[in-house]
C-alpha cells in the first residue's frame, strides 16, 4: 500500500503543479490583471476536465476488480469518452466567446486563452480516462515518471516563455502539456496491451447505431 500510495502521491503532486503553477508564474511576471484573465480562463478549463474526472472515478473500481490485462473495458469507456468530449470541447469553443459580455471587455482575452488549451484539455481528458487501467491493475513506476518529466517541461516552458509572451504562453505551455502527458500514456498502453490507437480513440459507428436503437425502444416503452 505504501508503494503504490507514493507512486500515487508523485502522480497528483505533479498534475497539481502543472495545473497551478502557471497561474502563480503569470501573477510573477505578468501582474494581478494578467493572472486575474488567466484565471477565468483556467478555471473554465477545469470545468471542463471535472466530466472526465468523474468517468474515471467511475471506471476505477471496475478496472480493479477486473484485472482485465486485454484492458477492453478501459478502452470502450475511453472511445465514448472521446466523442463526448469533442463535443463538450467544441460546445465551450463556442461559449467561450461570451466571457467578454460575462465579466467584461478586459477580460476579452480569456477566450482566446481558451480556445488555446482546448486542444490540450481534449487530450488530457482521454488521458484520465485511459491510465484508470493501469491506476487499478498495480500503477507501474512509469505513469508517475511520465507526470514527472511533463511537470519539469511544462515549469521550463513557463518560467522561460512567460515573462516574454505573458498569459497566452502559459496557456500554450499548458495544452502541449496535456497533450505531452496524453502521447506519454497512450504509447505506453499501447506497448503493454496491444491496441491500436486509432481503435482506442476513434468512435464506432455501430456504437451509435445501438444507442440510437436502445433509444428509440426506450422512447416506444413510454
Amino acid at each position: 500500500m505504501l508503494v503504490y500510495g507514493g507512486k500515487f502521491y508523485v502522480s497528483i503532486f505533479a498534475s497539481f503543479v502543472i495545473f497551478r503553477a502557471d497561474l502563480l508564474i503569470v501573477n510573477h511576471f505578468r501582474g494581478t490583471q494578467a493572472a486575474g484573465v488567466y484565471a477565468i480562463a483556467s478555471q473554465f478549463s477545469f470545468l471542463l476536465i471535472m466530466l472526465p474526472g468523474v468517468i474515471a472515478s467511475l471506471l476505477f473500481p471496475r478496472v480493479a476488480s477486473r484485472q482485465d490485462d486485454t484492458a477492453a473495458y478501459a478502452v470502450d469507456v475511453t472511445r465514448h469518452t472521446s466523442f463526448i468530449m469533442l463535443l463538450v470541447c467544441l460546445a465551450a469553443a463556442g461559449l467561450s466567446f461570451l466571457l467578454p459580455l460575462v465579466y467584461g471587455a478586459r477580460f476579452g482575452d480569456a477566450t482566446i486563452q481558451l480556445l488555446i488549451m482546448l486542444p490540450g484539455i481534449f487530450f488530457i481528458s482521454l488521458e484520465s480516462v485511459l491510465v484508470q487501467h493501469f491506476t487499478g491493475t498495480g500503477l507501474p513506476a512509469m505513469i508517475p515518471a511520465f507526470w514527472f518529466i511533463t511537470m519539469a517541461i511544462n515549469l521550463g516552458m513557463n518560467f522561460a516563455l512567460v515573462p516574454v509572451w505573458g498569459a497566452r504562453a502559459a496557456a500554450i505551455n499548458s495544452s502541449v502539456s496535456y497533450v505531452l502527458i496524453f502521447i506519454l500514456v497512450a504509447a505506453y498502453f499501447s506497448h503493454k496491451t496491444g491496441h491500436n490507437p486509432l481503435l482506442v480513440f476513434a468512435p464506432r459507428i455501430h456504437e451509435f447505431q445501438n444507442l440510437f436503437a436502445k433509444l428509440q425502444r426506450r422512447a416506444f416503452a413510454k
